[in-house]
């Protein structure tokens, strides 16, 4: 919970304020994704989202890989 806090909560705050601004069109537009303030954000959200990548989504793949060849070289016994 507190991960997605610190890691949505900037950005959001920057695009609740654009969209008070300029409206709502503005604030899901290129221009403001790519201005350099959430560009910085999105840099800053990196190590974080590796981490999760490296310590959760590998091994699930990994396991899910594994459990596939288990099951398909496995003997067959016959049942259907």
């Amino acid at each position: 919970m507190k991960a997605t806090i610190l890691n949505l909560f900037p950005s959001g705050v920057l695009q609740l304020f654009d969209v008070i601004k300029n409206d709502y069109w503005h604030a899901r537009s290129h221009e403001f994704l790519s201005s350099f303030p959430m560009n910085q954000i999105e840099w800053a959200r990196l190590p974080a989202d590796m981490i999760f990548i490296g310590f959760g989504i590998v091994p699930a793949v990994i396991a899910a890989v594994y459990v596939y060849w288990r099951i398909r070289n496995e003997p067959s016994s016959g049942r259907p």
